[in-house]
């Protein structure tokens, strides 16, 4: 294959094109609307950063939240209170509905990028891999700022362009200068972002086409954004982030929380560093920011992105050059122990501009083998044709993942002790993770139950109603069961033997949800 036929197509939109493009974003809305109106429950990340919102005062938003060792950047935290003193008792509709709106603007400035580049051909392929995946419709919804990472990519990739396109006028540096702004604020990935961006402008500067830089202007916002984006990290972001890593490193011991690229067996290789990374595209997802993408689609997608990038480097080289700098400089931070959280979730900034490049692998690609099968009009035809394959199984993808969201289940779990009581109130151990979670989910059950803690069973046992008692655990996983049982057994002595009358959920995603009744059985 030699560098002449690697070509990003980059030309005008055929009709095909542009009803694949209508799809695609029929596709996107369809799925966030299905999973909002589908009710998810709050779950424990979600919980543990509503229950510092809203936010006291303004500046609370660049200090550590006071509750559960979270962060966010600052930007999300005021625009997430906002909306909960606007909303009220429903603040959590409404923070799901300022995520959504943060990945349909996302999805707006990334189309208006590929669009400046003339790569409208790429758009319906590269928009349904960043936003028809579980990843997607996930974090679409989800209340976490992982949206408006990749709204603050999106964004900054297509003022970037409009800058460099425009010759660096001044409206245009304006524009470059605020959305460089917003990514600080809305992105703890904001240093790298503005650099791995710059150093891709920098390198498009030496193309003539289809981006032509005709001053140095971009460039130097671009500098001065990441000399500010640095300051703001030392200064703010890493002050609001250090108690959250202090206080959670002890849970990061997962495989695949180790570093990428360290010796010793301590970490992982490159292929299951991709893995994590390319969890975002992969169709199969269970939703969950852990987890391993298959490998297949690891392999595949890592194919792509180097197809991608060789053809990227001649056609859309800001895009290209951004994606590598983008890579490089996670396994170099990796390497010097800087960026030592890796969840998937974690990757999402870098979605929109590894998207378009594994899209123009997939189009280079398909149209390459077609075009020594058919003919050039033929390829054309049959590329098509893959790319609605694509769209059609990515689309199934996103919209099952909308329809059948895992959930914690704790409503049913509060619903079957509430049955147990008669509603009538009873004795509820729960455990601390869904402590947290209740008063979101059902905060009535608070309201009618009394709670124990585990310490208590005994005050409990000598309390009215107080010869049974119910325990809720929530979430458990499959390595977790059995210390479950161990943490029942005060429970079994104080109350009497424990059984299991309801379980929930999968140990693939959010966990079970487990409830034990301890004590006679009810006449």
């Amino acid at each position: 294959m030699s560098t002449d036929t690697i070509v990003v197509p980059t030309s005008k939109p055929s009709l095909h094109s542009v009803w694949l493009l209508g799809i695609v974003v029929a596709l996107v809305v369809a799925s966030r609307v299905i999973a909002f109106l589908d009710n998810p429950e709050v779950w424990l990340d979600e919980a543990m950063l509503m229950a510092n919102l809203p936010l006291a005062s303004m500046s609370d938003a660049f200090r550590p939240l006071p509750e559960h060792a979270q962060a966010a950047p600052p930007g999300y935290l005021l625009a997430a209170s906002g909306i909960s003193w606007l909303f009220g008792d429903q603040h959590y509709h409404g923070l799901r509905l300022l995520s959504i709106a943060g990945s349909l603007g996302a999805m707006v400035f990334m189309l208006l990028a590929l669009l400046r580049l003339n790569a409208a051909t790429l758009a319906p392929i590269a928009l349904a891999l960043v936003f028809l995946s579980p990843f997607g419709v996930r974090y679409g919804l989800e209340i976490k700022q992982y949206s408006f990472d990749i709204m603050a990519t999106s964004l900054l990739l297509y003022a970037t362009i409009r800058a460099a396109q425009r010759g660096g006028r001044r409206p245009d540096l304006v524009i470059l200068a605020g959305a460089g702004v917003f990514a600080i604020l809305f992105s703890f990935s904001a240093p790298l972002l503005i650099a791995g961006m710059t150093a891709g402008l920098a390198a498009a500067a030496r193309w003539k086409r289809p981006l032509t830089v005709a001053g140095h202007s971009p460039v130097f916002v671009m500098l001065g954004l990441t000399v500010l984006a640095a300051l703001w990290h030392f200064t703010v972001t890493s002050h609001i982030t250090a108690e959250n890593f202090s206080v959670w490193a002890a849970h990061y011991t997962n495989a695949y929380l180790k570093l990428p690229f360290l010796q010793g067996g301590e970490g992982i290789g490159p292929l299951g560093f991709m893995s994590i990374m390319f969890g975002m595209f992969d169709p199969w997802y269970r939703m969950s920011s852990g987890y391993y993408a298959q490998r297949i689609v690891a392999v595949t997608c890592s194919v792509l992105l180097v197809i991608g990038f060789l053809a990227g480097a001649r056609r859309i080289p800001f895009v290209a050059w951004s994606c590598a700098a983008f890579l490089g400089g996670i396994a170099t931070l990796s390497a010097l122990g800087l960026y030592p959280i890796i969840y998937t979730r974690h990757f999402a900034f870098v979605q929109p501009v590894v998207g378009i490049v594994i899209a123009a692998g997939f189009a280079v690609l398909g149209s390459f083998f077609m075009r020594a099968a058919l003919g050039r009009p033929g390829a054309e035809t049959i590329r098509l044709g893959l790319a609605t394959l694509l769209i059609a199984g990515l689309g199934y993808s996103a919209l099952h993942a909308a329809l059948y969201q895992e959930k914690s289940h704790l409503r049913l779990a509060t619903a079957v002790v509430e049955a147990e009581t008669r509603g009538k109130g009873g004795l509820v151990h729960v455990s601390v993770a869904a402590a947290i979670t209740l008063p979101f989910v059902a905060p009535a059950f608070e309201a009618t139950m009394t709670l124990v803690p585990v310490d208590m069973f005994t005050q409990a046992q000598s309390a009215a109603e107080g010869d049974r008692i119910w325990v809720i655990y929530s979430p458990v996983y499959e390595d977790e069961l059995q210390k479950v049982l161990e943490r029942l057994e005060p429970f079994s002595t104080g109350f009497g033997p424990c059984d299991e009358i309801f379980r929930a959920g999968s140990d693939a995603d959010l966990g079970y949800t487990l409830v034990y009744r301890c004590g006679p059985l009810l006449h």
